[in-house]
């Protein structure tokens, strides 16, 4: 196992991506829309799934969107929300966290001194998304460092995509303990929230570099793939048993929403928090334009 893990991120912004976050927002969505999906969308009068959440980016500035973008205060939230619905929910123990990342290095270094440094650890941005860092024994300082810097400059996050709640989130860097099961397996559950409730399962396993999945109802019947970048198949043994607490932390986190997604770890026996998603896969990562409609008529826009 390497002593240190660094999930693939995006290269450095090229001057055209630069030059593209210039443009105005309506503009650029439109354009990054195209990209996407080979067609223009209407996002005036959206009824597709993809184009609802192209009107989200450009127009929704509720601030239960702004708080999505910053993992330790969605964190607290979700914490909150699950304990005054009795939903058992856990959080990994954060480390440090810091603005100034060789004072964040110190810090961890000084946990090292002391023991108090776990043997597994993630490192990862307050304010970004897909950037991790997972550190498994002797810390590679100079990597870690180099990291954190990195990840304080501008991403495509708040660059050429341009995606509200994370202009919105405190710029600093996050050390937690990782989150880990006995049995090795750790599943991750990214639960499609519509008018408060629970509508679709995305059952996420991590093999290495590989990544498998499966797509469930409520009811448990298999949807097929529903990705446009298509994902082995997740084989899992029956209804999971504890479902139903899955259920009950993610319908917590996202009461009052029209649509978010909760993200969510079964490890250990326990429901751990991982992120309240806004964005999911900015709208255009799903399979066809029919599964777009449908996931569009589940929508019902908060437009006020």
């Amino acid at each position: 196992m390497p002593t240190a893990e660094l999930r693939k991120e995006g290269p450095p912004q090229s001057l055209k991506q630069r030059l593209a976050a210039l443009l105005p927002l309506s503009l650029l969505r439109h354009i990054i829309y195209r990209r996407r999906t080979s067609r223009w969308g209407n996002f005036r009068r959206p009824s597709l799934y993809s184009e609802k959440m192209q009107w989200r980016i450009i127009n929704d500035r509720r601030p239960m969107i702004g708080m999505t973008g910053d993992k330790l205060a969605s964190a607290d939230l979700a914490m909150q929300r699950c304990r005054e619905a009795g939903a058992p929910l856990v959080r990994a123990r954060v480390l440090v966290s810091d603005d100034n990342p060789a004072q964040l290095v110190a810090a961890l270094k000084k946990l090292e001194g002391d023991g108090n440094l776990p043997a597994a650890w993630v490192l990862k941005p307050n304010h970004s998304s897909r950037r991790v860092l997972i550190t498994r024994g002797a810390p590679d300082w100079d990597l870690i460092l180099e990291s954190a810097r990195r990840w304080l400059l501008p991403d495509d996050m708040v660059g050429v995509s341009w995606m509200w709640a994370y202009e919105k989130a405190e710029r600093k860097i996050i050390a937690e303990e990782l989150i880990t099961d006995p049995s090795g397996v750790l599943i991750e559950w990214s639960v499609y929230i519509f008018n408060g409730k629970a509508f679709i399962y995305n059952v996420t396993q991590r093999r290495g570099e590989e990544i498998i999945d499966t797509w469930r109802s409520p009811a448990w019947s298999d949807l097929g793939r529903m990705r446009r970048r298509a994902r082995n198949v997740l084989t899992l043994d029956g209804k999971p048993e504890y479902l139903p607490v899955v259920t009950a932390c993610a319908e917590a986190i996202g009461a009052g929403w029209d649509h978010v997604r909760i993200d969510l770890y079964w490890a250990d026996g326990k429901v751990w928090f991982g992120e309240t998603t806004a964005y999911p896969m900015e709208g255009t990562g799903f399979a066809s334009q029919e599964l777009d409609k449908e996931l569009g008529d589940l929508w019902k826009l908060h437009e006020s």
